[in-house]
């Protein structure tokens, strides 16, 4: 996590943070958990998504940590039912404060069974796996 946290932090620092061209929000991080490492079927498809974003509010930068919670129906192939659970209106005025309550999310989650974590790996263009009951 150290360095996904390195990363986050050189990209919204750098003098072009939006150079993505998406109204100012910008995914910093985002992992989905699972009960199972395999989920295939609706039952074991139950996900909680903890996200944490940074966008533009007035002239400064707010972090924003949310999390959404549904199913995915393998058979239908889409996610169903997915609600927001945690979605604080006001954000964080610095990363670190947001990145605190993120990982305490994920953490909250996996005490909860939700241990099996999913995140997209954008240097290798792939999902990354990590069993939080081991670490």
């Amino acid at each position: 996590m150290f360095f996904f946290y390195t990363i986050c932090r050189e990209i919204i620092t750098s003098p072009f943070p939006n150079a993505s061209g998406n109204n100012g929000k910008n995914i910093m991080a985002m992992a989905t958990l699972y009960k199972t490492n395999v989920p295939t079927d609706f039952e074991t498809g139950e996900y909680y998504q903890p996200s944490l974003t940074v966008e533009r509010v007035g002239g400064d930068y707010r972090y924003f940590v949310r999390e959404k919670h549904g199913w995915f129906s393998a058979k239908e192939k889409r996610i169903v039912h997915a609600i927001h659970t945690l979605a604080p209106e006001d954000g964080f005025a610095n990363i670190d404060d947001a990145m605190e309550l993120y990982n305490r999310q994920i953490r909250h989650r996996a005490s909860e069974g939700f241990r099996h974590q999913f995140e997209f790996d954008p240097m290798a263009e792939s999902l990354k796996y990590t069993d939080l009951g081991t670490s």
